[in-house]
């Protein structure tokens, strides 16, 4: 760990140059083999969203098909140039809204698609993936652990915005990238970095092509660091820099004691992390009441909430349904699950009905990310349900991650054994090329 510094910059950039895996914590270092295997899992289930096709499209009509050095876009076994491929799978590993949270930031997305692409294309050895993953999570989520808060409120969303830094610090590990030009990678994803909350707001499709971008910039970055780019040295802390200008506050000193890895949270259902819990609270009510026995149900969250959330429809767009409250628990209660299927059928009349006799609301004493919920039934009962949750809660185990695997596995048609294929890349012995990963997906796609 870095020693204590005023400049969290330099700090960044001497952590990340310098982390070998040899000095992280077993812990730390199994729970980053769990977010590999996570996000690359959930990229699977998203194979067929079509989000990542859409982005295949646009890039190879950007960037033409891949000359030697290309890498491949998992859903669909083209090659691209190495940039263009991992801006197609971030989107694509985004199309279900079911990837790893990081504060608010969904860096997993960011993080695996360009270190993917820079092993496979020959610019970073395998071997180097875990601690560039570690480097990447913990250097921009420990950044977005201070700033998130203030930067979403301005309207920026986070996972864009902390997700180019992570990308660009993990790629410049990857590449084994000394500490000036892991600074000067810093400081380009600092000048890059961007994106709004206005398609949360709307429910677009903006939102889902941001990581694409947070990817490629990031990638950019790194590489015009190793190319020799000048880069300020003082990208964070500047009068005129990435923490003033998107949060209006300056970072407080690296904390040499503290791992951000711990805290990245995986999700149940693919809708809002801040949905998560409140959906899982109306799962576990499902299973005790039946929703036709349900009268009324007022349902309690924290306010840390996002413009959508308290959304009750009419609804048209997948992206209004998973970031709707209302919409999530009304499914989960009528289900006792969500699949996203079920977040596309729009004109659902027992959906409807349970929206109709449901209030949610926000109140300060419940504590993110749990709920609870009072409910009314027709006989006269008054039951009350609580999920008080913390995010380790949603730190999953290994097993807890291919159970959910295997479920989302089962929901989308694709096979288990990719999963399978995939635990064992993550866990195994030895990480030295991407081909295990290219299998996997090779056999998820040929299942279909």
């Amino acid at each position: 760990m870095p020693a204590e510094s005023d400049d969290f910059s330099a700090a960044a950039a001497r952590f990340a140059s310098t982390l070998a895996l040899a000095d992280v914590p077993e812990p730390i270092v199994l729970k980053a083999r769990g977010c590999l295997l996570y996000g690359l899992g959930i990229g699977v289930a998203c194979i067929g969203t079509g989000f990542g096709a859409t982005a295949l499209r646009a890039m190879r009509d950007l960037d033409g098909d891949a000359a030697p050095g290309g890498a491949t876009v998992l859903a669909s076994g083209a090659r691209l140039p190495a940039s263009a491929a991992a801006f197609a799978n971030a989107v694509m590993m985004h199309g279900r809204c079911q990837e790893d949270t990081c504060g608010s930031a969904h860096l997993g997305v960011a993080i695996l698609p360009a270190l993917l692409a820079l092993i496979e294309s020959g610019q970073a050895p395998g071997a180097n993936l875990l601690p560039a993953l570690v480097a990447g999570y913990e250097v921009a989520g420990r950044i977005e652990m201070q700033l998130g808060r203030r930067s979403t409120a301005r309207g920026f969303r986070a996972s864009p915005l902390y997700g180019t830094l992570a990308a660009a610090v993990a790629a410049a590990r990857a590449m084994d990238l000394p500490v000036d030009r892991t600074a000067a990678a810093l400081a380009c994803a600092c000048a890059f970095a961007g994106g709004t909350l206005q398609a949360i707001a709307d429910g677009t499709d903006e939102w889902r092509y941001q990581m694409g971008g947070a990817v490629r910039r990031g990638l950019e970055a790194a590489l015009l660091a190793r190319a020799g780019a000048v880069g300020s040295t003082r990208p964070l802390e500047g009068e005129l820099g990435f923490a003033m200008g998107h949060a209006r506050t300056l970072p407080a000193p690296m904390d040499p004691g503290t791992w951000v890895l711990p805290t990245v949270a995986f999700k149940l259902y693919p809708v809002c992390n801040r949905n998560q819990t409140a959906a899982l609270l109306a799962a576990n009510i499902h299973r005790s009441i039946a929703a036709d026995r349900i009268r009324a149900i007022r349902i309690r969250i924290s306010p840390n909430v996002l413009a959508g959330m308290l959304e009750r429809g009419p609804f048209q767009r997948l992206g209004q349904t998973l970031m709707s409250t209302y919409f999530s628990c009304a499914t989960a209660l009528a289900a006792g699950t969500i699949t996203l299927e079920a977040l596309t059928d729009f004109d659902n009349a027992a959906i409807r009905g349970l929206i109709d006799r449901m209030t949610i609301e926000t109140d300060p004493s419940v504590p993110y990310p749990s709920a609870s919920a009072e409910v009314e039934t027709v006989d006269g009962r008054r039951l009350e349900f609580a999920e008080r949750k913390t995010f380790e809660d949603y730190s999953f185990t290994r097993d807890q991650i291919n159970a959910l695997l295997e479920r989302l596995a089962h929901e989308t048609g694709r096979p288990v054994s990719a999963m399978r294929e995939l635990d064992g890349y993550a866990y195994g012995s030895a990480i030295d090329s991407a081909d295990p990963v290219l299998r996997a997906y090779a056999t998820a796609r040929g299942a279909r």
